[in-house]
């Protein structure tokens, strides 16, 4: 049996291929952050309650500590010191849940690294000292078309002529893409239904926006009988809390992370991400090409600093710029029919997206 570390989307594209060439799946599939887990340590809601009771933080700021214990060094920093002594407290109290059999289980297994990226530190951290074998999928450099516009409103408009012009000469609606963050959302809602087109907008709306969920956290002190199965199921994920005072603090969380429904159109345009699968029957519409927006741009902000990850050997805000700017434009160029478009003006003026002198390609102005 083969274990292969990749993500949702190309798993899929691993299993047509293999149904393609009519092979057998004999395949276990994981994610980095699985296999992690399973190799060094994962932990539950009552890990993160004893860091809250103990040093007085939030679940937020728990959770940072937790996922910041797993390549650390002994080496003379305050912060890495009490990440240290915090992990040596946790497997004292058996808050850290071990897999020991795992590391015997997976050096038996054929091990493949199924991905389009670049391989990080963190990455190849997890995979020190297990025989994996690394398959890059093959890249086509096609060319994308680049469009200017002068704000958000003439681009989405422009967008919206051209798949509307797309179904007209019969393109089936379900291989029009979009790609864009949610700030585009109110302007593509306006322009796909004065256009009448179906369009699938992921819904930001979670449980704790409702009535229900206000009802029930203002009265949490008093409430008795529940009979509402999502909240039922809610309250249920954090069963290992036993403090009724932090367990409140897990609650809202899990009603955050719990998205309500939205009404989905079976043949419609959908919003969909860079790093997908593409083939040749898509047209994709990639939006927002500007700067900090394509790519994302990561800052020294995190718990750790750049230097106290130089220390560790862990990925820098510099090292996650350049992966991303690597595999942003790596991605791009695998797209067959790609249109991309930024705009001049949103709430003050923007500028195009520095992989636009890397893509080495006309722009044309929206007439």
């Amino acid at each position: 049996m083969n274990i292969v570390i990749t993500n949702n989307t190309l798993k899929e594209d691993f299993l047509k291929k293999l149904s393609k060439n009519k092979i057998i799946n004999n395949n276990k599939f994981m994610s980095f952050s699985e296999l992690k887990k399973k190799l060094f340590f994962d932990y539950r809601d009552d890990t993160l309650e004893y860091i809250i009771s103990k040093y007085k933080v939030n679940i937020n700021i728990a959770k940072t500590y937790v996922d910041n214990l797993y390549f650390l060094k002994q080496i003379d920093d305050a912060k890495i010191n009490f990440l240290n002594n915090l992990k040596n407290d946790l497997m004292e109290n058996n808050l850290l849940v071990l897999n020991d059999n795992f590391q015997k289980y997976i050096n038996k297994q054929n091990i493949i690294v199924y991905t389009n990226e670049e391989l990080t530190k963190e990455q190849r951290l997890i995979l020190a000292g297990l025989n994996y074998k690394h398959e890059n999928l093959e890249v086509n450099k096609y060319v994308p078309k680049v469009y200017e516009a002068k704000n958000i409103e003439e681009e989405v408009e422009f967008v919206v002529t051209k798949i509307s012009e797309l179904i007209n000469k019969g393109i089936n609606i379900n291989n029009i893409k979009i790609i864009s963050n949610q700030s585009y959302n109110s302007t593509l809602e306006y322009y796909f239904d004065l256009y009448n087109i179906p369009l699938n907008l992921k819904g930001t709306n979670t449980f704790y926006s409702t009535y229900k969920a206000q009802q029930f956290l203002k009265n949490y002190d008093n409430v008795e009988n529940i009979t509402d199965e999502a909240l039922i199921n809610i309250i249920n994920k954090s069963v290992y809390v036993k403090n009724k005072n932090i367990r409140k603090e897990f609650i809202i969380r899990d009603m955050k992370n719990t998205m309500l429904k939205s009404s989905i159109y079976k043949n419609a345009v959908n919003i969909t991400k860079l790093d997908n699968i593409y083939s040749s029957d898509d047209y994709v519409f990639l939006l927002g090409f500007n700067i900090k927006e394509c790519p994302k741009i990561y800052k020294d902000d995190d718990y750790l600093s750049d230097s106290e990850k130089e220390l560790l050997g862990l990925d820098t805000s510099i090292d996650k710029n350049k992966y991303t700017k690597i595999n942003s434009l790596k991605n791009i160029l695998s797209i067959p029919n790609l249109v991309i478009t930024y705009k001049l003006f949103f709430d003050g003026p923007c500028y195009p997206s520095p992989l636009l002198d890397e893509l080495n390609v006309d722009v044309e102005k929206i007439n």
